[in-house]
């Protein structure tokens, strides 16, 4: 789907779509998890379990916020050609143009 299809949608700003930047968290925030996890494990300092800890919450949601963008995005396809071809809703045929 190219960006101009994007606006409108309410998943994006203005022509942008939310979901590619939202994915990059939860793997940002995965790869600080185990930097904490290795540290801890050749420190010995426990307070960065702690950390990981709060990383791989903050993660978990932030992979959760992303999914459900995602999935918005997905089935907001109606304005795209490919969508109305493919007919992607599951509880809608596919339409003829």
């Amino acid at each position: 789907m190219a960006c101009s299809d994007y606006h409108g949608a309410p998943s994006a700003i203005g022509a942008d779509p939310i979901h590619p930047v939202l994915v990059a968290l939860p793997i940002a925030f995965l790869v600080a998890a185990l930097a904490t996890d290795i540290a801890c494990w050749r420190n010995g300092d426990h307070s960065l379990a702690l950390a990981s800890v709060w990383v791989l919450a903050a993660a978990m949601m932030m992979g959760a916020l992303a999914a459900g963008v995602g999935l918005v995005e997905f089935y907001d396809n109606s304005r795209s050609l490919a969508g109305r071809r493919l007919g992607l809703f599951f509880w809608q045929t596919p339409r003829q143009y």
